[in-house]
């Protein structure tokens, strides 16, 4: 379960890369997500398939924290 959009890509990005390590020429989605995929993550086939639609290393770009903690001081205009 995911307390903030980041953390939710972040899972997104290991099950896609899951995938992406299993899947070849003549094995099926399905058997990569029966076999490698639901018994690490319990998510749905459907699920699944909005992860591998979802542009996950943009959308991470978009909601990364700064590095450095001055950058997220904040700061008055004088």
């Amino acid at each position: 379960m995911a307390y903030n959009r980041r953390n939710k890509l972040i899972m997104m990005q290991k099950v896609i890369s899951i995938y992406q390590r299993h899947k070849h020429d003549g094995i099926s989605t399905i058997y990569v997500y029966r076999t490698y995929i639901y018994p690490v993550y319990p998510i749905s086939l459907n699920t699944l398939y909005n992860y591998l639609s979802t542009p996950v290393t943009r959308e991470l770009k978009k909601h990364d924290l700064p590095t450095s903690p001055n950058d997220r001081q904040l700061q008055l205009a004088l």
